[in-house]
């Protein structure tokens, strides 16, 4: 009676130890997807970087031919007497 008890505990040890085993491949697998969604996002990221840097560049110079023109504008009044 004893050792079937025992043989009984041993093959539940063995499920258990086979059910955390199994737990760790998913959690394994969850955090590579989790891994590679992370990189799609920092890809995302940097590609969003890389647009409002040109955007701020874009701003900059759109704001430089501004102050430009208005100089100019500036010297044409001056000169008609505006």
């Amino acid at each position: 009676m004893q050792k079937a008890v025992e043989e009984h505990t041993i093959d539940q040890v063995y499920q258990l130890l086979a059910s955390v085993a199994d737990g760790q491949r998913q959690i394994r697998e969850q955090l590579d997807r989790i891994e590679q969604e992370l990189g799609q996002v920092s890809e995302r990221v940097s590609g969003v970087e890389t647009r409002l840097d040109s955007i701020e560049f874009a701003q900059s110079s759109i704001v430089q031919r501004q102050i430009l023109n208005n100089r100019r504008l500036d010297k044409i009044e001056d000169h008609l007497g505006i």
